[in-house]
């Protein structure tokens, strides 16, 4: 029995050292486990967190993207100040809108400076670096085949942007540039310790920089075409070597800089999606298409061999963004994002100027003239829109018209006082320039000119044919065109229909609606009267009897169609005199808003002798003598005598 329970014995303390074993192992084995799925946890909570900044430093950076290009967008954009837009500090009455040609000195303010938003992204930041792909020169700019260059600066002088890195990375040896009109070749280009780029050009003498001190000039990238080179897949085959690497790789715009038939210089703007083979002979755009549509370029696109192209101003902009705002070299939580964006930074409108706070150059008003002469010279020059300076002379329009239940006061009255009136409720509040320009921005009808009146069930207004230029340099082939009526007598837009002087007589009817008195002599000037074959006005317009002159954009006719577009012939016996045929809308540097001087005593000056050929003022006494010495237009008697 002992044997046995000895044998027994040795058998169960073998069993407990082996489970001891199991167990130990077993511990091991999960602490193994434990550590590994803590290191899991970790590492994945890890990611996860960097992630998370990773998402953040992105967006912190789009940010810096959005905060520049904020500033080119919305640049001079005054919301119902129509003159905030409209106005300019200097004489000239037409500009390249505000947003395009230059960048605001907000944006460029941001060059290089580090933003940070710890109130909303718990201490993101980014930072925004702007390269412009087209340069400033100026007075002192050119020496002897060195021409300096640089990136455009903010107006104080600094901070000032980079130049793209193909300029500075010496990728490009060689190419174009295009100053003024001309196309300049040059052979090399460095950058210079004073943060400028200088070119040796080949062809000095073809520059043309200001003289002025401080007025500076822009400088584009520029390739020269060798040929027709538009393809019928959309890819312009520009034909040089190594120029296009100063085109962005990416969708961009492009200027060609041609003539038409008549050796006119004409510009086309053409969109591109991209840059190919520019290290060989036959570097070219793809993906050509219309900038408006952005549809394929047009069959008809026509390049010649000489034609300059351009890139349009387009603006480099890399945006950083960090989360944390720290470096992540120093914190290895910290993330950030780098983003590269092209911007185009706007397409070439033009801005029709209306008011000038320098006296505007007489010779290159616009069709409507000018507010300047009525703020700064004698409210009698036009139409006062402001509502700092009410008009000293009138309460109410001249010639307003007057019925059983009252003068047309409640909406016609001062311009810079806010309109109220019961038979027209949709003018209540309005003053200024939306009175007239009533649904500004866009509008079907001609210069935003309508209404809805009290007496029409829909809304009415102006039809007239533009100017590409709203009469800036206007010539007889190429001009504004009114719309009239032979319907003499009446007033308004029920009477006179779609035409510009409808208009006019919603303020001044009275000098429109009877124009002759019983016996049938003017009292008023004509207007919607059609210019006779005979008599002294067979010469008018330069007809000399034939019964055809020459449009004079200085005297405006109406047409009694516009189906014929624009024409450079004035047909007596069909084409009429209107408001507008004397007068500038806004203002003129002459009383009444008129166009010319009629004190002048030169037919080429005082245009009431274009159609009034034989009342020379050379016949009366007195040098001082002008048509209005003796007569008055709206409200005289027989023969438009003075009472």
């Amino acid at each position: 029995m002992n044997k046995k329970f000895l044998s027994t014995g040795k058998i169960a303390g073998s069993e407990k050292g082996a489970l001891l074993l199991s167990v130990i192992v077993i511990i091991v084995v999960f602490a193994v486990l434990g550590t590994a799925i803590l290191s899991i946890t970790s590492t994945s909570t890890f990611t996860q967190v960097y992630g998370n900044h990773a998402t953040k430093a992105y967006y912190m950076a789009e940010s810096g993207f959005r905060y520049a290009t904020m500033n080119i967008m919305t640049i001079s954009i005054g919301g119902d100040d129509c003159l905030k837009c409209h106005s300019s500090h200097g004489k000239e009455t037409l500009r390249y809108s505000a947003g395009y040609g230059r960048l605001p000195d907000d944006t460029i303010k941001v060059h290089e400076k580090r933003y940070n938003d710890k109130d909303l992204l718990d201490g993101g930041s980014f930072e925004v670096a702007l390269a412009p792909f087209w340069f400033k020169a100026g007075k002192d700019s050119l020496t002897g085949t060195q021409l300096t260059v640089f990136a455009v600066k903010h107006s104080t002088g600094a901070p000032q942007c980079d130049f793209p890195e193909a300029f500075t990375d010496g990728t490009i040896t060689g190419g174009g540039l295009y100053i003024g009109d001309k196309y300049v070749q040059y052979s090399a280009v460095v950058v210079s310790g004073d943060g400028t780029l200088i070119f040796t050009v080949v062809n000095p003498d073809d520059i043309s920089l200001p003289e002025e001190e401080g007025v500076l000039i822009d400088v584009f990238p520029a390739c020269e075409a060798t040929g027709p080179t538009v393809s019928e897949d959309g890819k312009f085959l520009i034909n040089v070597t190594g120029e296009l690497y100063a085109f962005p790789d990416t969708k961009s715009v492009i200027e060609i800089h041609s003539t038409d038939v008549d050796s006119n210089p004409v510009t086309h703007l053409v969109t591109y999606e991209n840059v190919e083979n520019v290290d060989a002979n036959n570097g070219q755009l793809t993906g050509l298409g219309d900038v408006d549509a952005l549809d394929p370029v047009v069959a008809d696109l026509d390049v010649k061999a000489g034609d300059i192209v351009t890139l349009s101003k387009t603006l480099k902009i890399t945006s950083t963004g960090r989360y944390p705002d720290t470096d992540p070299d120093v914190n290895p939580d910290a993330a950030k994002k780098t983003l590269k964006y092209y911007r185009w930074v706007g397409k070439p409108m033009t801005v029709p100027i209306v008011y000038n706070t320098a006296k505007p150059y007489k010779d290159k008003l616009l069709a409507g003239g000018n507010f300047h002469w009525v703020e700064y010279e004698n409210d009698n020059r036009g139409h006062n829109i402001f509502q700092d300076n009410g008009d000293d002379k009138l309460d109410k329009a001249p010639g307003t018209m007057v019925f059983t239940y009252g003068p047309c006061v409640g909406c016609h009255a001062n311009l810079h006082l806010s309109a109220k009136s019961p038979g027209f409720p949709e003018l209540d509040g309005r003053s200024g320039c939306k009175v007239c320009h009533f649904d500004p921005h866009p509008s079907d009808w001609y210069r935003f000119v309508s209404i809805k009146h009290w007496d029409t069930e829909e809304p009415r207004g102006a039809e007239g044919i533009e100017h590409e230029k709203w009469n800036y340099e206007a010539t007889p082939s190429s001009h504004n065109e009114y719309l009239g009526t032979k319907h003499n007598i009446g007033w308004g837009l029920v009477d006179l229909g779609n035409t510009t002087t409808a208009y006019c007589t919603g303020c001044h009817g009275a000098f429109h609606n009877k124009q002759k008195d019983d016996d049938g002599k003017w009292t008023h000037h004509p207007s919607d009267w059609t210019i006779p074959n005979s008599g002294e006005f067979a010469d008018a317009f330069g007809a000399g009897g034939s019964g055809i002159g020459t449009y004079d954009s200085n005297v405006s006719v109406a047409r009694t169609s516009l189906a014929g577009g624009v024409s450079s012939k004035v047909t007596l016996d069909s084409d009429m005199v209107m408001c507008l045929s004397c007068h500038h809308a806004h203002g003129s540097p002459y009383d009444d808003s008129l166009r010319w001087d009629t004190n002048s005593r030169d037919s080429s000056t005082n245009k009431c002798l274009t159609c009034h050929t034989q009342k020379t003022l050379a016949l009366h006494h007195s040098e001082s003598t002008d048509c209005r010495s003796c007569h008055t237009m709206h409200d005289g008697k027989a023969g438009l005598l003075k009472p």
